[in-house]
């Protein structure tokens, strides 16, 4: 029994020796390999944006009149055409007063008509009247001319004579009291006319003036656009005093943005004219595109860190979809790299403060290099030099003491 604890010892003494004389791991095994190709790079900066409202692109829609929203078309978020009714006020009051108003017009019509009328019967009686003078004016003409010579012929009397001067005399002032009455007739009537065609003016301006006050009870949207938010309820009151009362905003679609904040770390590289790709994170498939226009100077803190905002105009297409405070998932391209070599960028492992790559040495095996690198782009990085085109390249590596694979 003494023999066999002894021998048990000595096996186990062995196995132990046997442990420590075993090689160290001597290097990943691989999982997955790729390869080194030219293709194309593409770096972009990922950031969080909201689509905003520049200045004057929301417009209120309201009305100057006081009264009672009778009906209310529209919600927010709702899509409306220029000149679509958003909403109507009581008008029923307007509606008396623009009947009453249409017959005073009515009135004043036909008393302008009249006035017409008589006037030119009242000058066709008195031109007839001057007539009637001028004729009588010739006949005393003529009269006293025949007398003339019969007196000097000796033929009649002085008296007869002194009786047709006289008669012509009377005729000629009687011609000249009839021009008179017609220049008086004339203006008296022009006056009445002219009293009848103002207060017909007045009027056709009162139904104007009404027609005016009624367009105002039919709230109409002067702009294709989005309605941004609704200020009134059916049935509400609205009262305005000096400005108009804001019933609906309308949001223009042409004067919404996408505002990129960019992190302070990012933002130097940030250039207007770069394009953007973005998408709601609920509709991740959704992808819009937009360039940028300009970026803000000034920072923005957001739980503080420091953002520069970065703005871009966006589609008509978007501007119909996105809604004022959406966010989104910004990725601005910054640098677009054609037809240079890359590896995948899972092929880049940091060993020691330094990134290498494990290449294929050909025999199955997986041995590091330190290639140089450039743009690290999404999804792959940009090698300058240290490696050739199809060079087989770890993608997933697992160590395995027993030595690479």
């Amino acid at each position: 029994m003494r023999i066999f604890f002894i021998l048990c010892a000595t096996f186990a003494l062995l196995a132990c020796l046997a442990a420590c004389d075993a090689p160290p791991p001597s290097g990943p095994r691989v999982l997955e390999w790729g390869e080194a190709g030219v293709g194309d790079v593409a770096r972009v900066v990922d950031a969080t944006g909201v689509i905003r409202v520049r200045p004057g692109g929301q417009i209120r829609v309201g009305s100057r009149l006081k009264g009672q929203v009778t009906e209310l078309f529209v919600r927010t978020g709702d899509v409306v055409r220029a000149g679509q009714l958003l909403a109507v006020l009581d008008d029923r009051e307007l509606q008396t007063q623009r009947q009453a108003a249409l017959a005073r017009l009515e009135a004043a019509r036909n008393e302008l008509e009249r006035v017409e009328s008589q006037r030119a019967k009242r000058l066709e009686e008195a031109g007839a009247t001057l007539d009637a003078d001028k004729n009588r004016q010739a006949y005393e003409a003529r009269r006293l001319e025949r007398r003339r010579q019969l007196s000097v012929q000796g033929h009649i009397h002085q008296d007869d004579l002194e009786a047709s001067r006289r008669d012509e005399a009377s005729s000629t002032q009687s011609v000249a009291q009839g021009r008179a009455r017609l220049d008086r007739v004339d203006v008296e009537a022009r006056r009445d006319a002219q009293r009848a065609a103002k207060a017909l003016e007045e009027a056709r301006a009162k139904v104007d003036e009404i027609d005016a006050y009624l367009s105002m009870t039919r709230v109409e949207s002067p702009i294709d656009g989005i309605v941004g938010q609704v200020h009134t309820q059916k049935g509400e009151q609205v009262v305005a005093e000096l400005e108009s009362v804001s019933i609906v905003t309308v949001i223009d679609p042409r004067f919404l943005e996408l505002r990129v904040y960019v992190n302070e770390a990012d933002a130097a590289g940030i250039r207007p004219g770069m394009p953007v790709r973005f998408f709601q994170a609920v509709r991740p498939k959704e992808i819009y595109g937009a360039v940028i226009d300009r970026v803000s100077p000034s920072p923005e803190t957001v739980d503080r860190i420091l953002y520069f905002p970065a703005m871009a105009s966006l589609a008509p297409a978007a501007s119909l979809i996105l809604r004022p405070e959406m966010t989104v998932q910004c990725a601005v391209l910054v640098e677009d790299l054609k037809g240079v070599l890359s590896v995948p960028a899972q092929a880049v492992v940091e060993r020691g403060g330094r990134r290498v790559v494990y290449v294929d040495d050909g025999q199955g095996r997986a041995r590091p290099v330190e290639p140089v690198f450039g743009t690290r782009g999404a999804g792959r990085v940009q090698v300058l030099s240290g490696l050739e085109p199809g060079t087989r390249v770890a993608l997933s590596l697992a160590w395995d003491p027993q030595g690479v694979r």
